[in-house]
């Protein structure tokens, strides 16, 4: 690796600054998806994110304005894509009647508003990196011959960042990705209606003050500059010290943790990347610092809590938000159902209806011990929300 153009560190508050340009809110996770995205151009760590919450909090702006930082001819965006029709864009071989092929190796693959998962379980083994070229079996109705299998062979570890409403997601899908959620806060409800009303009123402007400024410009060079390098791996000579970090962070080791601690070391494998004209280089692969560790783990203990438990992660911002402060004044009688959709509306901003409460959100909950479902006192035809004792 011989870099051909060099450009100054850029310290995470930096990267936050420039970023700031365009989202005004969600700090850690623009941060999150800009880091996984650059690790689109390693040879082996790219790493997913899945992003979930209710329509209309900003998940698809969230995404697409951090993708507008990469070379477009990487980011391919789509929306609504049903679990099959996704794999009909494959090419065909020469080496079968019915082999083609699918490359989707260094890309980042936006898929927008999705209303269901199945999507991601299908690509599983691309996700977790099983292997590099996988082969996937799917129906096609020919009109000579019926139903006739096609073979599809995905090539390559793409960068994979799903955006869906669903809270129907299975842990499989969910310990093989970073989970995040945007923020639902009256304080971020108001500084985006404030920024919608200043791009809407002078859209020319303000999109043109945002594109023109010099430090974004440099970051957009950066990033080309980055995939051009070819990087092949990172060295990170820091083996003991992520154990003890980890070990201080997560006491209680899960099986999950194997996949988390790798997450981690990839974070800090962006943050070199981030810098690689500043970093030692060993055997052609830049070598990560201390500093580049420490920024992955200030990362991580902002969205740990999220990956911890292995639910959406606006499932756990209602824990949080709405009924950890409800059990304080309702420890013994239990919160009703109807209490929770009350200050969903007031916090959130939105409606929550009973179905989605009653058939994800609880029982999600339920599963990691945040809380109880007890029969309630007065109305014995009720059941009530009870906060665990540990919580």
């Amino acid at each position: 690796m011989e870099p051909k153009t060099n450009f100054p560190t850029i310290t995470l508050e930096e990267l936050d600054r420039i970023l700031n340009l365009s989202i005004k809110e969600d700090r850690i996770n623009r941060l999150v998806l800009f880091l996984s995205m650059l690790l689109t151009y390693t040879e082996q760590d790219q790493v997913n994110v899945f992003i979930s919450g209710p329509s209309s909090i900003g998940k698809t702006f969230l995404s697409q304005e951090v993708s507008k930082l990469f070379p477009q001819e990487d980011v391919k965006t789509l929306s609504h894509t049903s679990p099959t029709s996704f794999f009909h864009e494959a090419t065909k071989t020469e080496s079968g009647e019915n082999i083609y092929e699918f490359d989707m190796s260094k890309k980042i693959y936006l898929f927008l508003d999705q209303q269901h998962t199945k999507l991601l379980e299908y690509l599983r083994p691309i996700l977790s990196h099983d292997k590099k070229i996988v082969e996937h079996h799917i129906t096609d109705k020919d009109q000579k011959y019926g139903l006739r299998t096609k073979i599809i062979k995905i090539i390559g570890y793409p960068t994979v960042i799903y955006c869906s409403a669903t809270n129907d997601i299975d842990d499989q899908e969910l310990t093989r990705c970073i989970s995040i959620s945007p923020q639902i806060t009256q304080t971020k409800l108001k500084a985006s209606i404030g920024a919608t009303i200043i791009r809407e009123a002078d859209r020319v402007n303000t999109d043109n003050s945002i594109e023109d400024d010099s430090e974004r410009i440099s970051l957009i060079k950066r990033v080309k500059a980055i995939k051009e390098a070819r990087i092949g791996d990172i060295i990170i000579p820091f083996s003991e010290q992520i154990k003890t970090m980890f070990s201080e962070k997560h006491s209680n080791l899960k099986p999950r943790h194997q996949r988390d601690v790798a997450k981690i070391i990839r974070i800090t494998k962006a943050f070199t990347l981030l810098n690689l004209w500043e970093r030692k280089v060993v055997s052609g692969c830049p070598v990560s610092t201390i500093e580049d560790l420490n920024s992955a783990f200030e990362i991580w203990e902002y969205i740990s809590l999220y990956q911890e438990f292995g639910i959406p992660s606006h499932n756990i911002d209602i824990f949080l938000q709405i009924i950890k402060p409800l059990g304080k004044y309702s420890y013994f009688e239990g919160i009703t159902k109807e209490r929770i959709v009350k200050e969903y509306r007031e916090i959130f901003g939105g409606p929550l209806d009973f179905y989605r409460l009653n058939r994800y959100i609880l029982p999600s909950l339920v599963s990691v011990g945040l809380i109880t479902l007890e029969t309630s006192q007065s109305n014995r035809r009720e059941k009530v929300i009870i906060i665990a004792d540990n919580t």
